[in-house]
């Protein structure tokens, strides 16, 4: 890691330190050079832009001097300038990070500042480096390096005004896509005036609207939802929950896990997040459109050019995504390990760890056997009910794997979130206090028993199975409902030689 700060660093001081080494070289052999003719040289009336305005040696020599001056002031100036930027950015996401109060408000704002100061000095780059290929042309007398001066001047120039593009565009988040519906007081009234009992109980408003997928993965936002069958919908608080997790989650558990979502709205976590990825966004365009093009061929004449010109903006912008990761994810950290413990004192750390726990087994196996059930569309079957079948066969698979594989792949895994990040699962639950292997063996203990599902939520199972199947089948192909209450075999997930399921 070292070495890349000491790379990145070289490459982006490249410019000024050659322009310093240019002017001294010059200067150099200006000082050796016939003095004689300089006692009536006005400095301010040699300087131009195009170059001396004869071959008289006096004359030439008085604008060397000049500009030589010039070009070194210039390069030392724009090296500082270049430490300027990358430091003072990192500077404030420290300063600012260690309150996660000034974090949440600020950090936003100086995400777009800092891009558009790093597009300013590529255009300063690009003119020192013109500068430079002048002056150098002219001490050598060979115009070639000020036409190749040229090229890549205008090259950090064209790399700044794509930065400051990227930088002033509003971005919006996409929608984040689910399968799934939905619910109100009809549909599940135990869950809503549950959901609405704990948001009272935590002080915050009840979100706009609940939605039950398939997805193995509870959130709160107001980034846009698309339903998948159902279009995006508008915009509001969302709580998404997933349908086969509440057929395992016992009452304190499912109190737990609402009492950690919902307390990301008394937090305004969900607000940061909404502050947070426009500017986000914005740097990772800008990092997408200062990235070479590996698909062009690399013989290309102004490839390389091209590539020396976006290299130290792809540094330094990266630079920048580095220390804004770093900063973001301990204001992350911060407010999921908060929200735990809200979780946790709403009905106990057990049941909140247990209930993480449970979350953590079935990320294992959902996306294989999402695979395997788009296969077994494509041959023609669909089963009713997907959520039944996925614990099935999860059970079938959490049984015969390793215990000490699970525990180290579950124990170290983090729940996914469509726009943040969270801790490791044992750090989470060593932060409740409670032992991680302990809650594991009780929670696979738990897994293992069948539990009662109400007529509602069964029902709701089937609707969001036919989404599901409607959305994964080929357009054309006939399918036939598969009514055997037994698993299929090509549903059954299978261990190879970890716990790593295939089906």
């Amino acid at each position: 890691m070292r070495k890349a700060y000491i790379i990145v660093a070289a490459i982006i001081l490249g410019i000024p330190i050659f322009g310093l080494l240019v002017s001294a070289g010059i200067g150099t052999k200006l000082a050796v050079a016939d003095q004689r003719h300089l006692y009536a040289c006005d400095p301010e009336g040699a300087l131009s832009f195009a170059g001396p305005q004869s071959l008289d040696r006096a004359e030439v020599l008085c604008y060397q001097q000049a500009a030589n001056s010039v070009l070194w002031r210039a390069s030392a100036s724009l090296l500082v300038v270049t430490l300027l930027i990358p430091v003072s950015f990192g500077g404030l996401a420290f300063t600012l990070g260690r309150r996660r109060q000034w974090l949440a408000r600020y950090f936003p704002r100086i995400v777009r500042p800092t891009m558009i100061g790093v597009a300013f000095l590529l255009v300063l780059h690009g003119l020192l480096i013109l500068y430079t290929g002048l002056q150098l042309s002219v001490a050598v007398n060979y115009f070639g390096f000020f036409i190749w001066a040229s090229i890549i001047g205008l090259g950090f120039a064209g790399t700044g005004i794509l930065i400051v593009f990227e930088a002033v565009r509003r971005r919006q988040a996409d929608a984040i896509r689910v399968t799934g519906l939905v619910v109100d007081s009809e549909r599940l009234p135990e869950l809503t005036a549950r959901v609405a009992r704990v948001a009272k109980n935590l002080n915050v408003g009840v979100p706009a609207r609940v939605v039950v997928g398939l997805e193995v993965v509870a959130f709160v936002t107001r980034i846009p939802i698309s339903l998948r069958g159902s279009g995006v919908l508008a915009p509001g608080e969302t709580l998404y929950l997933p349908a086969c997790a509440l057929r395992i989650l016992e009452e304190k558990q499912l109190e737990a896990l609402l009492g950690h979502e919902l307390a990301h709205f008394r937090g305004e976590d969900v607000a940061f997040t909404e502050r947070f990825i426009p500017s986000f966004l914005a740097l990772q365009n800008a990092i997408e459109s200062v990235s070479p093009d590996t698909s062009r061929s690399v013989s290309n004449s102004t490839s390389g050019w091209d590539l020396l010109a976006k290299l130290p903006a792809l540094l330094l912008m990266q630079l920048i995504a580095v220390v804004t990761t770093v900063a973001v994810a301990r204001i992350r950290r911060a407010r999921e390990l908060e929200a735990d413990r809200v979780g946790a004192e709403l009905a106990s750390p057990e049941a909140f760890a247990r209930a993480l726990v449970k979350f953590s087994l079935l990320m294992v196996p959902w996306k294989p056997f999402r695979a395997a059930n788009a296969r077994y569309l494509r041959s023609g079957w669909a089963r009713s009910n997907l959520c039944a079948d996925f614990l099935q066969s999860s059970r079938g698979l959490l049984a015969t794997a390793d215990r000490d594989s699970l525990r180290q792949t579950v124990l170290s895994s983090r729940l996914t979130h469509p726009t943040d990040t969270h801790p490791a699962l044992a750090e989470r639950i060593r932060a409740l206090g409670l032992d991680p292997a302990v809650i594991l063996d009780e929670s696979l203990a738990d897994l293992s028993r069948t539990t009662e599902v109400s007529s509602e939520l069964t029902e709701l199972e089937a609707a969001i199975t036919a989404i599901e199947n409607d959305w994964m089948s080929t357009p054309g192909t006939p399918v036939i409902t598969d009514t055997e209450e037994t698993l299929p075999d090509a549903l059954r997930l299978r261990l190879r030689s970890s716990v790593a399921p295939v089906p």
